[in-house]
């Protein structure tokens, strides 16, 4: 666990922050774990931008691939609260239902709209 790892350098809100980075990563909500006991460490934007951090890293998984020029692209306009997934044609084939849901789930914490477009 990496609340637990030798990982030099950092403290303990620092694998605090780490480990609630990577629960989002594999899970959708940190509810009823351990961390419940020691989110405390870290401050209220702390643990928002662990989240943003695990659910971009649940996402980007789902679109990883071996040429991200080939894959398409992610981009975040904050003055217009708008997240945007420009997928290549040879690509949208990989947008299906699971895909979609963490689209949503990472803009809804980002505080944004989402929009896919297929160039």
């Amino acid at each position: 666990s990496a609340t637990r790892s030798n990982l030099g350098g950092l403290d303990h809100a620092g694998r605090v922050f780490l480990g609630t980075a990577l629960l989002h990563r594999y899970k959708n909500s940190t509810a009823g774990t351990a961390f419940d006991q020691v989110n405390s460490l870290l401050s209220e934007d702390e643990r928002k931008d662990a989240e943003i951090l695990g659910k971009a890293m649940r996402f980007g998984a789902m679109l990883s691939g071996t040429s991200a020029r080939l894959m398409g692209e992610l981009k975040l306009d904050r003055k217009k609260k708008r997240l945007e997934l420009i997928l290549k044609p040879a690509s949208q084939d990989l947008f299906g239902e699971v895909v979609l849901t963490r689209f949503e789930s990472l803009a809804k914490v980002l505080t944004c709209e989402t929009k896919l477009t297929i160039e």
